[in-house]
């Protein structure tokens, strides 16, 4: 269909620091995911229609990454606790 992904990794269980990456990649794909559904017969198809359910879907991919982030953040070397409470608020 000429998207930039060619797949979508399906985990039964994915670390909560990928589940920002994965919304986001089901983000990217929804006109295929859609598309899928509706050869399919699935009824879910009409969920990808339904743009309240993608700006909740978009939302989650970004405030995923953004707790990806501040998790990297917290991990770097030398840092304290004054520097981490910032960071958090």
């Amino acid at each position: 269909m000429g998207s930039e992904h060619t797949a979508v990794l399906f985990h039964s269980e994915s670390r909560w620091l990928s589940r920002g990456k994965v919304l986001s990649r089901v983000f990217e794909l929804r006109d295929e995911i859609r598309i899928f559904l509706e050869d399919e017969g699935n009824e879910l198809a009409n969920k990808w229609n339904n743009n309240n359910f993608l700006m909740k879907l978009a939302y989650l991919g970004n405030m995923f990454q953004k707790l990806n982030e501040l998790n990297l953040q917290m991990q770097c070397t030398n840092t304290h606790l004054p520097q981490l409470a910032d960071k958090i608020t």
